[in-house]
């Protein structure tokens, strides 16, 4: 062995402890037995001991109690010689939850085991951030369900609270050379209808708008940019981002703090996905507020399906009739799907009349007396071919009189409410048709056992063009027709979970008087 080597031994070793007392992550070391012999600085600091303090102790006595068991089932690893990563929660000397991700060796000396080296990783930052980009992940559905800019602005402001800490907040829209604000979080008066002026010297949120870049500030005594113009804090930290569609600035999302150093990069990122969502959702609205205004068109659009798409498709299956007199049986089958989309295409045509017919109210007037019991017993009559194909069987429970004053689209309630539980049913199950009598209304349920509808669905799958199963084909007309029907008709309609698995479609209709 070199002798400069021999000299310097023991400054390797003063070196050795100066490296592990200075790391990031904690070093635990135990006995054979699991007591603690060393644990350094850090790993002290995670648990809010004394290092002394953990010397001695059992790793029974630092883990929470949700991590022993599997804890204990590591540590008889170690005793076998089996290293391990894996994560878990420690408890710290305050009784707080700490997660922390351990890598366990066992080690050995002359060939007996004689404990562990631990490195603990404390990840209470990681697990912060995975909770808040889950709350951005559940924003994104709320936010996609949305249809009124206000409403938007309602949710944004409420999710900026789960995933930055804040004392106030805005959410602009840019309207003309002002920012208008039109949800806010923190101020006890009401500040909706404030407004920035877009070209003012100083403000972050007027620059933010006209830059379309994100703005981060955390000691606003030393940004020349800043200016307090609504509220009388002492705002010492202040994050904004612009909300664009297209490349064009629509708005701002601000947030500001009475602390320094409040805000971070990753809640500039953060925030900034947010804007994102927040972007798609306002142009969502807008788009489909645009499409309530062009009722003309889609009358025109309805005549077209009803015309000049109708007459050819009975061109076409009055050819593939022709053509399958005198054809081979591979032929056969494919004239077969031919025929099977022509006859998907007419009902669409025909829900799109329905739909149409209903949104413009000329049922209004055509009301008579009828028996619940018997419209259900034609929507089964007509779907009974489908459902033998799926091997479904489908049970009516309406046995009785249950007068209602209805149109004859009624019926189209009921086929279309049977069809999609035919349709999202799997083979060889069930469909139950029931009754309830609610005082003044028959509460109607048609009850599946399929895959069940997603709670962020249960309001939209009654919009025009929104299925639960977006691998499921069909027009998307057929909830929405539900819902006018039944609107028209003074009731209401929506879907439950089944207990057992699946739906329930209720159906309200009022009785006769």
């Amino acid at each position: 062995m070199p002798e400069k080597w021999l000299k310097n031994k023991a400054g390797l070793k003063e070196i050795s402890e100066i490296i592990i007392n200075s790391l990031n992550e904690g070093i635990w070391v135990e006995d054979e037995e699991g007591f603690c012999v060393y644990a350094n600085p850090k790993e002290a600091e995670m648990l809010g001991y004394a290092q002394e303090e953990l010397i001695g102790k059992h790793w029974s006595e630092i883990v929470h109690p949700s991590g022993y068991e599997r804890m204990k089932r590591e540590s008889e690893k170690r005793s076998r010689g089996i290293a391990s990563s894996y994560e878990t929660f420690l408890l710290t000397k305050n009784k707080e939850k700490l997660p922390v991700i351990i890598s366990a060796t066992p080690l050995f000396k002359e060939g007996k085991y004689i404990g562990v080296i631990g490195v603990t990783i404390d990840i209470r930052k990681q697990k912060e951030l995975e909770k808040k980009l889950s709350a951005l992940y559940e924003l994104s559905k709320e936010l996609a369900l949305s249809r009124d800019v206000k409403k938007i602005a309602e949710i944004t402001v409420k999710a900026m609270k789960k995933i930055l800490r804040f004392d106030t907040s805005f959410f602009l829209l840019l309207e003309q050379n002002y920012l208008n604000i039109v949800s806010y979080s923190g101020f006890k008066e009401n500040v909706v209808g404030k407004s920035f002026f877009l070209n003012a010297e100083k403000g972050i949120i007027p620059w933010v708008a006209r830059e379309g870049r994100s703005y981060l500030t955390n000691n606003t005594d030393r940004d020349d940019l800043f200016v307090n113009i609504i509220g009388d804090f002492d705002i010492k930290s202040e994050i904004c981002v612009p909300i664009k569609i297209k490349n064009k600035v629509i708005g701002v999302l601000n947030a500001e703090s009475r602390k320094y150093n409040a805000f971070d990069e990753k809640d500039l990122e953060l925030l900034e996905i947010l804007a994102s969502q927040v972007a798609i959702a306002i142009e969502n609205a807008r788009l489909m507020e645009e499409m309530k205004r062009s009722s003309e068109f889609q009358r025109l659009f309805i005549s077209i399906l009803s015309h000049d798409l109708k007459n050819p498709l009975t061109v076409i299956k009055g050819y593939t009739d022709l053509i399958a007199i005198d054809a081979d049986e591979r032929t056969k089958k494919y004239i077969s799907r031919i025929q099977n989309n022509i006859k998907k295409m007419e009902n669409l045509i025909e829900n799109a009349k329905v739909y149409s017919t209903i949104k413009e109210k000329k049922y209004k007037k055509e009301f008579k007396k009828k028996n619940v019991k018997d419209i259900i017993k034609t929507a089964l009559s007509e779907l009974e071919i489908k459902a033998k194909e799926k091997n479904i069987n489908m049970l009516s429970k309406v046995k009785g009189v249950y007068h209602i004053k209805a149109n004859s689209v009624i019926d189209e309630v009921f086929i279309n409410l049977i069809d999609n539980a035919i349709k999202y049913s799997p083979e060889n199950s069930r469909i139950e048709i029931d009754i309830e009598d609610t005082e003044d209304k028959w509460r109607i349920g048609v009850k599946d056992w399929g895959e069940g509808v997603a709670d962020e669905l249960k309001e939209a799958i009654f919009e025009r063009f929104e299925r639960g199963d977006v691998n499921t084909k069909g027009s998307g007309l057929g909830l929405a027709i539900v819902k006018q029907i039944v609107d028209l008709h003074g009731g209401r309609v929506w879907v439950e979970d089944n207990p057992e698995g699946g739906s329930i479609f209720f159906v309200e209709l009022p009785k006769i008087k």
